[in-house]
């Protein structure tokens, strides 16, 4: 699937088997890139490396990147015109009083 928000465009495509949940980010455009890594930082058990770098870039200039489908959203700002990235944080259980 590709999304597209004016000349910024990033393709999504499965990542491991059907049951796996996981997903494959493409983008070249760096806004995109920018706000991938933002989430990257402050949730890295929602994505995955490709390898040791926290990029992977092949000759065309393509950023790739797995991401946890149950947990990495994307989305556009329409106020602001520019596309982001969120993470859904899961709710911490709330223990019972003793």
């Amino acid at each position: 699937m590709k999304l597209s928000f004016g000349d910024q465009v990033i393709e999504i495509r499965p990542w491991g088997g059907e049951d796996s949940g996981k997903v494959l980010l493409m983008t070249r455009d760096p806004k995109l890139k920018g706000a991938i890594l933002t989430q990257m930082y402050e949730f890295p058990e929602a994505f995955e490396h490709l390898a040791d770098d926290a990029c992977v870039e092949d000759m065309a200039g393509m950023w790739l990147i797995v991401a946890d489908a149950r947990k990495v959203g994307l989305f556009f700002d329409l106020e602001q015109m520019k596309p982001g990235c969120c993470v859904c944080a899961e709710a911490e259980e709330e223990s019972e009083p003793e």
